[in-house]
C-alpha cells in the first residue's frame, strides 16, 4: 500500500512541479497550478499515514518473533509463485490418508473393535480338565491292610459364570462401535468439504489475479499515462487527470488485496488438504 502511495506521491508532485513553470509562463491559469499542488499534498498526507501503519505492522511483527531490538524488520520481496495447477481428486485422497483428525478418528474405530474383541473373551467360559495317574504301594500292616494298585483319574471343572447374564458390557462395546463409526464418517465428510471449499475458494482468487496482470492493470497505467501526457499538452483538464490517478491508485489497492487472498487460499488449501510445499520453491 505504502509503495502505491509513494509511486502517486512522486508523479503527482512532478506535475505539481511542472504546473509551477507552466503556471509562470502563462500556460495555465493559477487555478490549475494550486489544484495539482493541493492534489500533491494531500497524497503526501496518506502517504505518511501509510508509511505509519506499515511501521506499526513491522513492530507487531517485532513482537511476534520475540526481538527486543528496536530495528524493525524489513521483509524483503520474494519470488515465490503462488500458482499451482492442482488436481482436486488427488487433494481429496491426500487429505483422506493424511489428516491428522481423520487417523485419530480410525484410531478411535479400531480401538472399539478391539474393546469388543476383549468383551467378547471376557465371556468365554474357562473349563478346567484334569487328569491325574496314582501308584499305591502294598501296606501289609494289621491295621489297615492295602494291597498294592495303581489309579488314573480324570476331571471337567465347569465354572458357573453368572456376569454372563449381564449383556451390558458387551452391548456398549458394540453401541461405542457404531459411534466411532459415524464420527469416522463425519470426519471424512467434513474434510472433503473443507478441501472443495478451499479449492474453489483458491481457483477463483487465481482468476482475479490473472485478470489484474492481463488487463486491469495495464489498463489503469496506461489511462494515467495518457491523462497526463494530454494534460501536459493542454488538450485535457486537470480533473480528468486526478480521477485517473485515483482510478489507478484503486487498481493498485485492489491488485494488492487480490494477492493476500491468493496467498491466503493457498496455505487454506493446503492445510485442509495436508500438504505444504511453499518453503521448498
Amino acid at each position: 500500500m505504502a509503495a502505491t502511495y509513494r509511486s502517486s506521491y512522486q508523479q503527482l508532485a512532478q506535475l505539481a512541479s511542472s504546473d509551477s513553470i507552466r503556471y509562470q509562463l502563462g500556460a495555465i491559469p493559477q487555478i490549475d497550478y494550486r489544484q495539482s499542488k493541493l492534489e500533491a499534498a494531500h497524497m503526501r498526507n496518506t502517504l505518511s499515514a501509510a508509511e505509519a501503519t506499515a511501521n506499526s505492522s513491522l513492530a507487531g511483527l517485532s513482537l511476534l518473533m520475540g526481538d527486543k531490538s528496536p530495528i524493525l524488520w524489513l521483509p524483503q520481496g520474494s519470488d515465490v509463485s503462488f500458482d499451482r495447477n492442482f488436481s482436486l481428486s488427488t487433494l481429496l485422497s491426500t487429505a483422506v490418508r493424511e489428516r491428522a483428525d481423520l487417523k485419530a478418528a480410525l484410531q478411535n474405530k479400531q480401538l472399539s473393535h478391539s474393546l469388543l474383541q476383549l468383551a467378547k473373551a471376557n465371556r468365554v467360559l474357562d473349563l478346567g480338565i484334569s487328569i491325574g495317574f496314582t501308584y499305591n504301594g502294598e501296606a501289609r500292616n494289621e491295621t489297615a491292610p492295602t494291597p498294592q494298585f495303581n489309579a488314573i483319574n480324570a476331571g471337567l471343572a465347569i465354572p458357573l459364570k453368572f456376569s454372563n447374564f449381564n449383556k451390558g458390557e458387551l452391548k456398549s462395546a458394540q453401541f461405542k462401535i457404531e459411534q466411532d463409526e459415524l464420527i469416522y464418517q463425519d470426519a471424512a465428510l467434513r474434510i472433503q468439504t473443507e478441501v472443495n471449499q478451499a479449492y474453489m475458494q483458491y481457483k477463483a482468487t487465481q482468476k482475479q489475479v490473472l485478470q489484474f496482470n492481463n488487463t486491469m492493470l495495464l489498463e489503469a497505467k496506461a489511462i494515467l499515462e495518457g491523462k497526463i501526457y494530454s494534460y501536459n499538452r493542454g488538450e485535457t483538464a486537470l480533473l480528468e487527470v486526478i480521477n485517473a490517478q485515483r482510478s489507478y491508485n484503486d487498481t493498485q489497492l485492489a491488485y494488492n488485496e487480490a494477492r493476500y487472498n491468493y496467498a491466503v487460499a493457498l496455505v487454506e488449501l493446503q492445510r485442509a488438504a495436508a500438504i505444504w510445499d511453499i518453503d521448498q520453491l
